[in-house]
């Protein structure tokens, strides 16, 4: 081979290899515009798409009869379906056929306490004497009074023995929840529920004392009225978080909370813990972060149990620092968000995914509709779910 064929072979060898990193490179970027693609649809979907994940039988149909090919290895979902022992073509429905239509709401509400207003014609005022009465005509109105303020003075009268005018008068002692404060209980409790459940705050409900009922409260006054309140209801929220925790099972998920912070020019987010015991109460607790630091103060020292949450890393770090005592269960509503969202890249398999998730949440509905207790609860669903 002579020096310049040997220089021409080492060329065609050179661009070769370049042609094919060229080929890997393309096959990348178009693996990663792909990708890219599919992000971009999926935000679009969640931002301007259709919140609802529900899925009808019919549109169940229509993803099991599509022509997903399994990827090499794996078995397409007819055939984990007939494995399973199930079958794709009895679809169940998500809604039992309607029964009898539901008895007609009263027109007011039947708890309310009636007042009773009662008017006679001018004629019959001017003689009573004049008329019978022979029957009557009623018409219910809803109706309502706003409330008012008024001034509560509490009489304590001092009282000495007879037999002893000198001896130190007795009264009766005063209960308030603190010396020279103005605040009834009553009117606190109007303004923790118009502010946490109601979210009025504190500046608007001074608007609205001062132009509807005239009286002047600060919400500074206000403010302080909330902290002395806080303290003395502190024993009924460790009372609440204790019975939470007792059975070894809570529900915990965190809710980010936009809140003000004096000196930045700008709101942060905060997040709004909140700790859930099935059929009992609940126990919220807010912290400027999502860290999994702010799980120790929700849960205690030496508690042992099961945390169901969703897959937020921050549980299984503070799950493993517990070293065993605390185990981590999933939320089915969120795994079955995953496989939602895939149902059109996999529509076979995630649609028999999804049929058997709606085949577990038409049992719970049943054993709710039977108000089932833990006992038959269990065996339904060791023999049904399982």
């Amino acid at each position: 081979m002579t020096p310049q064929e040997a220089a021409l072979t080492a060329l065609v060898e050179a661009l070769q290899h370049r042609n094919r990193l060229l080929e890997e490179r393309c096959a990348q970027l178009e693996t990663e515009n792909r990708l890219l693609r599919r992000k971009v649809d999926l935000l679009v979907k969640r931002c301007f798409g259709a919140k609802s994940e529900s899925l009808s039988p019919d549109q169940l149909e229509l993803l099991l009869t599509g022509n997903e090919e399994p990827p090499p290895g794996k078995s397409d979902a007819s055939r984990v379906a007939s494995t399973a022992g199930d079958t794709l073509e009895a679809a169940p429905r998500d809604h039992s056929p309607a029964g009898p239509k539901p008895a007609r709401r009263a027109r007011l509400p039947e708890h309310l306490p009636i007042v009773e207003e009662f008017i006679d014609p001018p004629e019959v005022l001017a003689d009573p004497g004049a008329y019978r009465r022979i029957g009557e005509e009623r018409t219910e109105r809803l109706d309502y009074t706003p409330g008012r303020f008024f001034q509560r003075h509490t009489v304590r009268g001092k009282y000495v023995r007879k037999e002893a005018a000198d001896a130190v008068p007795v009264i009766a002692p005063l209960t308030i929840l603190q010396d020279r404060c103005i605040a009834a209980p009553a009117l606190l409790a109007h303004i923790i529920v118009a502010k946490y459940c109601d979210h009025v705050p504190l500046y608007r409900q001074e608007q609205i004392f001062k132009t509807r009922h005239d009286v002047q409260l600060p919400r500074q006054t206000m403010a302080r009225w909330l902290v002395m309140a806080a303290f003395w209801l502190s024993g009924v929220c460790r009372e609440i978080t204790r019975a939470v925790l007792e059975d070894g099972y809570v529900q915990i998920d965190e809710t980010a909370v936009r809140y003000l912070d004096p000196g930045h020019g700008k709101s942060r987010t905060g997040y709004l813990w909140a700790m859930h015991r099935p059929g009992g109460g609940t126990v919220f607790q807010w912290h400027t972060s999502r860290a999994a630091q702010c799980l120790e103060s929700l849960i205690p020292k030496g508690w042992n149990g099961t945390i169901q949450c969703d897959g937020y890393s921050a549980y299984g770090a503070f799950a493993k620092g517990r070293q065993g005592s605390i185990s981590l269960v999933s939320c089915m509503a969120h795994i079955r968000r995953d496989i939602f969202e895939a149902k059109e890249e996999a529509s076979v398999r995630a649609g028999w995914l999804l049929r058997q998730i709606q085949t577990l949440y038409q049992i719970e509905r049943r054993l709710r509709e039977q108000r089932a207790g833990p006992a038959l609860r269990a065996a339904v669903r060791a023999s049904q779910a399982a």
